[in-house]
């Protein structure tokens, strides 16, 4: 979602100034830009909206052509009367209008530095109770996700691995070495569902807001900020999140599904139906590579097994019809198994690049948005690249790397020929 387009100059507006362009073009014709409530939102023109509203009947909970609310497009140009008319027009009661297009108003006020604005949405949503209406904002997955379904594969893909395969009564008994690999390959299964409810049940990195503050601080985000935190005041207004009341880390960020904040944020995986962070990015990889070792295994054996059955075959037969015919749940096994081998495998390459070099998938898809990622000359830079082996060491040993920043040369050291 790319970022609604300031219309206006986002500073505070004085009484009177509706943020209209003072200086048109001498002789060019002035066409008026409020036609409606969004527009006039965005304009700041309070009487015209009330005009649109109390005398057209005009509703506050319509998106524009754009697909924006009247009450993001007052967040964004700052101006707090305009978003507490609106909130007093049912606005905020209204879902979608605060969430629509996965950014809430109170977030966008947040972002912009607009406290103002923001507080008055706080206030809003101590009167209504969420300023999302308990939404998820960012898809419509709920937050069971696709756990169950992941379980219950795994589960079957067991099942028919030792009942089909294994103990396949068409079948010859299984000799020493094809035992040994096929009971390793379920072993490796159950350590897989166990790693697979550590992933989901455990803690991924949630920040907690700070404890200790009066029951009326703690319902406004912007009387809980830390004042002393270096980020307000060097204007790093993208760490403060208004949902959870916090200012959060360089490398975390709000997961609308979990609905917190999680340090050093990977991604949120439905198929575990938690994020993975901090504190269980060790666990999921663990899952993954077990996961992966698990359906090769079983791959290899159910293949060895369907290949060296040796049938008769009648001569208006063929193998692989007969093969079908014989074995249904093997073949079963080897067509879902191949399909789950297919995504864990490239996930876990995936993740292991990732790790190797310290960054997340969070990062990588959002690198042009995030200024921390970039060195001085504009190109991709991660400061937290400590080299392949202290990056891999440092996650298997602890279970993740800390976000120490590398010392770089500045753009003129680096720059070739300097002293």
């Amino acid at each position: 979602m790319t970022e609604i387009e300031v219309v206006v100059d986002p500073k505070p507006q004085q009484n009177g100034d509706t943020g209209r362009n003072p200086n048109p073009s001498p002789g060019a014709p002035i066409a008026n830009p409020v036609v409606d409530v969004c527009s006039a939102s965005a304009y700041g023109d309070l009487e015209k909206l009330r005009g649109f509203v109390e005398r057209d009947g005009q509703s506050v909970s319509n998106p524009d052509g754009h697909g924006y609310y009247a009450l993001q497009w007052a967040a964004l140009n700052n101006f707090p009367d305009v978003a507490q008319y609106l909130i007093e027009s049912n606005a905020a009661k209204i879902n979608g209008s605060l969430c629509e297009d996965r950014i809430c108003a109170g977030t966008i006020a947040a972002n912009r530095g607009h406290r103002h604005v923001a507080y008055v949405l706080s206030n809003a949503a101590k009167i209504n109770g969420s300023l999302c209406e308990d939404r998820i904002c960012a898809g419509t997955i709920g937050k069971t996700g696709y756990a169950p379904i992941l379980l219950f594969v795994i589960i079957i893909l067991t099942v028919l691995f030792i009942n089909s395969v294994l103990l396949g009564p068409s079948f010859p008994k299984v000799t020493a070495v094809v035992g040994l690999w096929g009971w390793t390959g379920v072993s490796f299964s159950v350590v897989s569902l166990i790693m697979f409810y550590r992933c989901s049940s455990k803690d991924p990195g949630y920040i907690k807001p700070n404890s200790g503050k009066s029951a009326t601080r703690s319902s406004d985000p912007l009387l809980d900020i830390d004042l002393s935190n270096s980020s307000i005041w060097i204007g790093n207004w993208s760490q403060l999140c208004a949902t959870c009341k916090i200012i959060r880390p360089v490398r975390s960020k709000h997961c609308p599904y979990c609905k917190h904040c999680v340090e050093q944020f990977d991604h949120h995986c439905p198929w575990i139906s938690n994020c993975v962070g901090k504190k269980n990015r060790w666990d999921f990889f663990v899952f993954v590579c077990m996961g992966t070792l698990t359906a090769f295994i079983g791959a290899v054996t159910a293949v060895h097994r369907l290949w060296t059955w040796s049938p008769i075959i009648p001569s208006s037969e063929k193998w692989i019809h007969l093969v079908v015919m014989e074995h249904p749940g093997a073949i079963l096994f080897l067509v879902m198994d191949a399909i789950l081998l297919s995504g864990v495998l490239t996930l876990a390459v995936v993740q292991a690049f990732q790790i190797a070099r310290n960054v997340t998938t969070n990062e990588m898809a959002n690198a042009a948005r995030y200024s921390y990622l970039r060195g001085p000359d504009g190109r991709f830079r991660n400061p937290y690249n400590h080299g392949c082996r202290k990056n891999c060491t440092d996650f298997f040993i602890h279970g993740y790397i800390n976000d120490d920043e590398v010392a770089w040369p500045s753009l003129q050291e680096a720059a070739p020929g300097s002293q």
